[in-house]
């Protein structure tokens, strides 16, 4: 139901209801047939059920087509005030797709893209799946600062200290070009704690500032741009994990269950945000100790930060293959799930009336 209108809470007020047709599609072969044959039958006679509508002819299997069309025509009850304007119908087609809409070699492309055999370096990390996963995240942090980008790429910024009178000792950003033809970044210096230039410069300047742009940066990983990225790299984490659990092992069960999914996503998501964090102080640092002496081009500060961004998240995944970061993980979820069934079972030991069955919902 749209309440966008003026919908309340008065449990009288009822927005115009919205009916949804679902129907299997057809191949577009018999659409047409279909079709072509109502355009030649239009002013024939056509069998249908008989209706219980008085005033139809007797026949009970024909009757004229126009004849129906005026019996069953919908009318208002009411007549409406010239002042009324009804709005138009809206229509929502809903396609149904599947897994077989997909070609299995894309399918099984992507699956095997994230096994060691793919890599282009010799720790096994930087597999195909590995560097679509890195596209994905350059894009979306385009996707994300690409109107400050766009005005920022073929200018430069240098770190000034300014000493005020009362406010005392200020660090500021100062960037070349002409402000008035921006739409974003409008003025000709900003403050280093300034929102606008946070992401720009790594916090370049204090402490404080610096700390503030690592939390805004692991934020921005999990929003907009970020987000569909990180979406991107999930999608390959379970088409991979689903190539692992058809697979089934030596003891008749599947290689891999949803735990060692859920262990596998909950690793990645870490390293996003720690991966976004570093990068960010590894270049507010860099910046702020080359601004100070040279004005330093924004497009070395945006290629710097992308590349730094995919050398911290490559050793972020070193470390985690050299300690088994997403093993220990895994096994710690594991655990958590048996001591839920264990609780689960003694409850049910306990009172089996109550919680009879109750074990069976979870399965570590």
């Amino acid at each position: 139901m749209d309440c966008t209108q003026g919908c309340t809470e008065d449990p009288k007020d009822k927005p115009a209801p919205i009916i949804i047709a679902i129907c299997v599609n057809k191949e577009a072969k018999q659409t047409t047939e279909i079709a072509s044959q109502k355009a030649t039958q239009s002013t024939e006679k056509m069998l249908f059920p008989r209706p219980t509508i008085s005033g139809l002819t007797d026949d009970p299997l024909i009757f004229e087509q126009s004849l129906l069309s005026q019996q069953l025509a919908c009318r208002l009850p009411i007549r409406l005030a010239p002042d009324i304007s009804v709005a138009p119908s809206q229509e929502a087609h809903i396609v149904e797709v599947s897994k077989r809409s997909i070609p299995q070699k894309l399918i099984d492309e992507v699956a095997a893209g994230g096994s060691e055999e793919t890599a282009i370096d010799s720790n096994k990390i930087a597999t195909r799946n590995w560097l679509a996963s890195q596209l994905g995240g350059a894009l979306g942090f385009y996707s994300d600062n690409k109107q400050w980008v766009r005005e920022l790429w073929s200018e430069k910024f240098r770190l000034i200290k300014i000493i005020h009178k009362r406010a005392g000792e200020r660090w500021y950003v100062v960037f070349t070009g002409n402000p008035r033809l921006r739409k974003f970044i409008t003025a000709t210096r900003y403050g280093v704690k300034n929102e606008k230039v946070l992401t720009i410069a790594g916090g370049a300047g204090t402490l404080e500032s610096g700390a503030a742009a690592a939390w805004e940066s692991s934020k921005g990983a999990f929003k907009k741009g970020g987000l569909w990225a990180l979406i991107f790299t999930i999608t390959l984490d379970t088409t991979e994990w689903l190539h692992d659990y058809q697979q089934v092992g030596s003891d008749g069960k599947p290689r891999k269950d949803f735990v060692d999914l859920l262990g596998k996503i909950g690793m990645d998501l870490v390293k996003v945000g720690l991966s976004a964090a570093i990068a960010s102080v590894v270049v507010g640092v860099a910046a702020a100790t080359a601004a100070l002496v040279v004005a330093v081009p924004m497009a070395v500060v945006i290629v710097g930060t992308l590349a730094v961004a995919i050398f911290v998240g490559y050793k972020l995944d070193e470390l985690d293959k050299k300690i088994d970061a997403t093993g220990h993980a895994t096994s710690w979820l594991r655990s958590l799930g048996q001591s839920v069934k264990d609780a689960a079972q003694y409850l049910e030991k306990s009172m089996p009336k109550d919680y009879e069955g109750y074990p069976a919902m979870f399965v570590p």
